[in-house]
């Protein structure tokens, strides 16, 4: 790691990582053929990655937090 990168900025990095969502609504979008499966599936991976940019977020705020 470079010497002002600590393994905790990576670890924000990699929970931000959750948002892309993109594909798995693609993806979804061949899985299933029922409307209410579809969905579920897209509100599932909304929530998932919103879940995933706020928590990366705060792990991140908590971590450049100025003292």
């Amino acid at each position: 790691l470079p010497s002002d990168l600590r393994w905790k900025h990576l670890a924000g990095a990699a929970v931000l990582a959750g948002i892309g969502f993109t594909m798995s609504i693609f993806v979804t979008t061949l899985a299933f053929t029922d409307n209410g499966q579809i969905t579920t599936a897209k509100t599932a991976i909304i929530f998932a990655s919103l879940t995933a940019g706020i928590a990366g977020l705060s792990w991140l705020s908590v971590v450049f937090r100025k003292k």
